[in-house]
């Protein structure tokens, strides 16, 4: 990866960092959210100007195992489309014969580490507040692990609905579309339907 990828990403794990080791809040990670954000979009509007295809990152996908959560989808979804690339999940079976969930990530590898690096920090900010708030609740563990789980669904949502306003915010203020991604047609990546995604990465 060049030097100027690297330094890209570098900052922003350093940025992530420091806002976890701050005890960021959920108005403090959109903060660093919109931060990060600043930083790959200016390096992907950098990218754009190059002219030689040589030098521009194919558009590629990647799969992660991921945890069942309802929520935990909501905000890999609206992240991935945030920092410019594209999220569908699937199940399947593993080698002990046990369901499991994946989720693949569409796009360029620097939007794609950024994407799912920012993913990890949102949900591990949601469940960082969720142990806060009921550290000293009194109740069963049962009743106290109900009271987290309908936290971190209300943390969930207003984060996932942060994200894509902020999303909807850029391409007015840009007035342009995302970038198309090669070998995709002529709809914005950010703008297909899960099946005309996967049909045009004949999945």
């Amino acid at each position: 990866m060049p030097e100027e990828k690297e330094s890209i990403l570098k900052r922003i794990q350093k940025l992530l960092k420091m806002s976890e080791e701050n005890g960021a809040s959920e108005n403090e990670a959109m903060l660093a959210a919109n931060k990060a954000q600043q930083l790959l979009s200016e390096h992907n509007l950098s990218m754009s100007d190059i002219k030689d295809d040589t030098e521009v990152e194919p558009i590629d996908k990647e799969s992660v195992d991921v945890a069942r959560d309802n929520w935990r989808g909501w905000i890999q979804s609206a992240t991935a489309k945030l920092y410019f690339c594209q999220m569908y999940t699937s199940s399947g079976i593993d080698a002990n014969y046990r369901r499991v969930k994946k989720a693949t990530f569409v796009g360029r590898k620097s939007n794609r580490i950024v994407a799912k690096s920012m993913c990890d920090y949102f949900i591990s900010t949601v469940v960082r507040l969720a142990e806060n708030e009921f550290k000293t609740v009194p109740g069963s563990k049962s009743a106290i692990n109900r009271m987290k789980q309908a936290f971190k669904l209300g943390c969930a949502s207003r984060l996932s609905k942060r994200l894509k306003d902020r999303f909807e915010e850029i391409k007015a203020e840009t007035k342009t579309e995302v970038e198309t991604p090669a070998g995709l047609g002529s709809t914005p990546i950010t703008e297909m339907s899960d099946d005309e995604l996967m049909k045009s990465l004949g999945l």
